[in-house]
């Protein structure tokens, strides 16, 4: 009876993904009116979810990371399946406080599981975290209790065209 039951569960959250028409718009070829529309509405709620999670930490800044360190942790949750948590320490220099006050070489801690996000459109806001190869590079943080809440990589060599920029440019080109 259990695996019935999960199974018409498994069903009807099925039924209603293919009835709702988001996941289908998310990699859609739109219109560039349609596109500059949506990107605008992405900035937006960038701009709002960057205040909300300003207030929810008691720490902002910009800083370079001086070092990041990793120590991994498998768990068992069950017979075949394991989550392999990723924790690092990241300390930073060159710090410019937006929020709080970061004291110089304080370890922050982010905590990473074996997820794997996969989408046609942005990453979720929060996911932004730093590379694991990302010593020696600037990033605004959000931290809260010692916990990194969010990362943005803030590069130094900001090219005039994004990669994608650019790829479209040669593509016009070539036609």
């Amino acid at each position: 009876m259990m695996n019935g039951s999960i199974g018409r569960t498994v069903a009807d959250l099925l039924l209603l993904c293919a009835l709702h028409p988001a996941p289908g718009l998310a990699c859609a070829i739109v219109t560039p009116e349609e596109g500059a529309r949506r990107q605008q509405a992405r900035i937006d709620s960038s701009k709002a979810e960057a205040l909300a999670l300003r207030e929810e930490a008691d720490l902002v800044f910009i800083g370079k990371l001086t070092q990041l360190t990793l120590e991994r942790e498998t768990i068992k949750q069950a017979p075949g399946q394991h989550l392999v948590l990723k924790t690092y320490q990241a300390s930073f220099d060159f710090v410019d406080d937006i929020k709080g006050q970061y004291p110089k070489g304080q370890a922050l801690t982010l905590t990473l599981d074996n997820r794997v996000f996969i989408s046609c459109g942005p990453r979720p806001f929060r996911s932004s975290l730093p590379k694991e190869n990302g010593v020696d590079e600037v990033y605004l943080v959000y931290a809260r209790a010692g916990q990194i809440l969010r990362t943005n990589h803030i590069p130094d060599d900001v090219q005039p065209l994004s990669g994608r920029e650019e790829a479209h440019h040669l593509r016009a080109s070539s036609r």
